[in-house]
């Protein structure tokens, strides 16, 4: 399935808590997402899954813009920063943080997924193209502070 034309693409980001034996400081996972509307604050995002389904409620949204100083292509990133809404999720979430091939399979087998590592895929804008620019975003992370569960 393609993404319908019109659908609002964010990265989403969550706060797993640190599973035991986990050495890695960073316990944030993240992936885009596509949907008809933009995220906003106290929605929840259903990814449902036979036995790994996750449903994150969005806590905060955050729109980086880069102007044309700073950036070849002009445009922006939505972020929508998120915490599990049911403490149970927690196990399945920690395992997909000690196992990113694990995490990379759950978020392709979604179609309206897709991961955060991936390279930039093109997003064509006539009017960058109509003036010579690349019709393609640069993504950054924003730094944020740790949300942990509610």
């Amino acid at each position: 399935m393609s993404v319908p034309a019109g659908w609002t693409r964010f990265q989403v980001v969550f706060d797993v808590p640190q599973p035991e034996g986990y050495d890695d400081d960073n316990s944030l996972i993240q992936f885009y997402c596509h949907t008809p509307m933009p995220p906003r604050a106290g929605e929840e995002i259903d990814v449902d899954g036979p036995g790994d389904g996750l449903v994150l409620r969005i806590e905060h949204v955050e729109h980086s813009y880069r102007p044309p100083e700073t950036s070849l292509h002009p445009h922006y990133e939505t972020t929508a920063w998120a915490t599990l809404r049911d403490p149970r999720d927690a196990g399945t979430a920690q395992q997909m943080l000690l196992h990113p091939d694990e995490l990379e399979q759950w978020i392709r087998r979604h179609p309206l997924l897709e991961p955060a590592e991936e390279p930039e895929r093109d997003v064509t804008c006539e009017e960058c193209l109509a003036a010579g620019l690349p019709g393609r975003a640069d993504v950054r992370l924003i730094p944020h502070p740790v949300w942990g569960l509610v």
